[in-house]
């Protein structure tokens, strides 16, 4: 299994947003953030040729990452899950994703520093996180077992700028 870390793209100022009232699950993106997630979803499109599915965080940023993706990709239905909200937990995303048949490429769009503490836990197992993903930002981890803490090779990590100059 392939699972692709994708965080949101630019959203709108969080202290201003607040100021509204509505919670911040709503904050959407920027037209600057659709832009660039735009050729960052090109990028991505042109480094994988493709995916199984994309799972979003039910956080409108997320959501319209992962639609913006899914376009591009060829899915034509993007999943949601609440163990990719930045309250989420490592135990939930992981009944999530094991309900995917071994081989699948997936792409997960959610929130830092979240995602960075899964890669970081799929990778060396638990302990401080030490990937960052920046936003519009991606990173392909693969299992070839059962996905599980410490179980996962690094195949990439791209910034957005790169994923950006790949479309």
């Amino acid at each position: 299994m392939k699972l692709i870390f994708v965080r949101h793209g630019l959203a709108g100022d969080k202290v201003e947003y607040a100021l509204t009232g509505k919670p911040d699950s709503g904050r959407p993106l920027t037209a600057k953030g659709v832009k660039k997630m735009k050729k960052c979803a090109a990028g991505l499109k042109k480094i994988t040729g493709g995916v199984d599915a994309v799972v979003s965080s039910p956080y409108l940023r997320a959501v319209q990452t992962a639609e913006i993706l899914a376009k591009k990709l060829g899915i034509k239905q993007v999943r949601k899950t609440a163990a990719l909200t930045p309250a989420g937990r490592l135990t939930e995303l992981l009944s999530y994703i094991r309900k995917f048949a071994p081989g699948t490429t997936v792409v997960l769009a959610g929130h830092e520093p979240y995602l960075g503490g899964i890669v970081s836990q799929f990778l060396r197992g638990p302990g401080r996180s030490f990937v960052s993903i920046g936003k519009g930002g991606a990173c392909m981890v693969e299992f070839k077992e059962r996905p599980a803490p410490g179980k996962a090779a690094l195949i990439w990590l791209l910034e957005p700028g790169q994923l950006q100059r790949l479309g």
